[in-house]
């Protein structure tokens, strides 16, 4: 086997290792129909700011977050930021 060969290899189940393994959460946050914690695996997590609709694709944001936006005045390029409030 050529180095390249292995490289591509390794590349390839690293990427389907990492996707594999990232999957059954994602599937977890989607199939959640309210704004609690995203994943049943992060019991201490914040809640969702906002929800998506399946069937319309409608945003829909939790009543009890306020997002504020602002800017970073730390230095010459204000970076923009979003505050939960």
């Amino acid at each position: 086997m050529k180095r390249r060969d292995f490289l591509k290899s390794m590349a390839f189940v690293g990427s389907v290792t990492a996707i594999g393994l990232d999957l059954e959460k994602i599937s977890l946050a989607i199939a959640d129909e309210t704004f609690a914690n995203p994943t049943p695996y992060d019991k201490d997590a914040l809640p969702v700011e906002l929800k998506i609709d399946k069937t319309t694709g409608e945003i829909i944001w939790n009543p009890e977050i306020v997002l504020k936006t602002s800017v970073c005045l730390g230095c010459w390029s204000n970076c923009g930021n979003r505050v939960k409030v």
